[in-house]
């Protein structure tokens, strides 16, 4: 459930073409390079995150991990 729910938030306010990250090539790569930003963009201070509930956040986080195979540090 975590993982379809941040799919579909990651498409909806994420990477939509009217969203901050609708430049961001949608392959590992480029994500991973983005990680750390968007991150800090879905704390919940951060510009996106102040908006979404922790399991909002928490799932787009999850999904972004595993779709594109953020590895953890």
């Amino acid at each position: 459930m975590n993982y379809a729910l941040g799919k579909d938030l990651f498409r909806e306010i994420i990477v939509c073409s009217s969203c901050p990250y609708a430049k961001l090539e949608l392959d590992s790569k480029s994500v991973e390079a983005s990680w750390q930003n968007l991150k800090e963009d879905l704390d919940a201070k951060g510009m996106i995150g102040k908006n979404l509930s922790i399991g909002q956040r928490y799932a787009i986080l999850f999904f972004v991990k595993k779709r594109f195979k953020i590895p953890d540090h």
